[in-house]
């Protein structure tokens, strides 16, 4: 019997390959600067106040705290009951005065045609001349009292002393003001933030050339623009500029400021290798132990750790 030719049978290795390990992270001390966060208030250098200009009563307001103006706008108006009453009797004898002059100016031009015909006398045309310029000069009087007396009233607009959010409203509709009153206050300066910070930090904040603020639209850096000389009960103050176009109103806003006041040495270890479970925070190290750790501040992609790490030890991914 013939056989069939031994055919091997062929066999699949699968052939596994294991991603090498990932590189442990060794622990060393490195240098972080030391950060106290404070509490800065929005003001402004300027604050000129809008002011009544006449005696009377406010009978309008046009703004309210927080609202922006702009220099010269009418933000309250104040009239002198009074001044109101003989404006009216002004402009009431203006029209009169006008009557009697259109009244003589057509005697005028009569008496002067009768003269022409020579049926009035030289002396009846210059009695009517002179009852025409009386009435006319009556009229320009009785104008000149009533603008005068318009001037008057129109200063009784209070107007808005720069541009600016209004941070202040002292009176109210219906009030009684003087001149000189005090009616608004409008903050004309660019914002500032305020900060007053302990005497032991002063080197710190003359070193700093970048101060970090919470705005409201969000982190930016700020610069220190002015530092006070005086030291009031053990503190500091100083102006912080913020970038241009980063307005933080309203004015008396406060916002959290954080200030470099040194530096340390610390462990810092890249975020993801810290494990955290029910509160706690755990590490992994090399040799396959968990360690407990405290954990501190977090500075970029990695964290602070407080307790529970020494110099040289080695992590790994949990």
């Amino acid at each position: 019997m013939i056989r069939a030719p031994f055919l091997p049978l062929a066999v699949a290795l699968a052939v596994v390959t294991t991603p090498p390990a990932a590189a442990a992270y060794e622990v060393r001390a490195e240098t972080v600067p030391v950060t106290r966060t404070v509490h800065a208030e929005v003001q402004t250098d300027e604050r000129p106040v809008a002011r009544a200009r006449i005696t009377g009563l406010v009978v309008a307001l046009a703004v309210d705290e927080g609202d922006r103006v702009e220099a010269g706008e009418v933000i309250a108006r104040v009239e002198d009951p009074e001044l109101a009453s003989r404006l009216a009797a002004a402009e009431a004898e203006v029209e009169r005065a006008e009557v009697r002059s259109r009244i003589a100016e057509r005697d005028r031009q009569r008496q002067r045609a009768l003269f022409e015909e020579d049926d009035v006398s030289r002396a009846r045309l210059d009695e009517a001349i002179r009852r025409a310029d009386e009435a006319q000069q009556a009229v320009e009087a009785a104008r000149s009292e009533a603008q005068t007396l318009r001037e008057r009233r129109a200063r009784g607009d209070v107007l808005a002393p720069g541009d600016g959010p209004v941070i202040e409203v002292r009176v109210e509709e219906g009030s009684a003001v003087r001149p000189g009153a005090a009616v608004a206050r409008v903050a004309t300066a660019p914002s500032v933030l305020r900060v007053r910070v302990p005497e032991r930090h002063l080197a710190y904040l003359r070193a700093a050339d970048a101060i970090r603020v919470a705005t409201p639209a969000g982190p930016v850096t700020g610069e220190l623009r002015r530092l006070y000389p005086d030291v009031t009960r053990g503190r500091v103050q100083a102006d912080l500029a913020l970038p241009r176009g980063v307005e933080p109103e309203p004015v008396g806003r406060r916002l959290a400021v954080t200030l470099q006041v040194g530096e340390r040495e610390a462990f810092l270890v890249p975020r993801a290798l810290v494990e955290e479970r029910a509160g706690l925070a755990f590490v992994r190290r090399e040799d396959g132990g968990r360690t407990l750790v405290q954990l501190g501040r977090r500075v970029g992609e990695r964290v602070v750790v407080l307790a529970g790490l020494e110099a040289g030890d080695r992590l790994t991914p949990p």
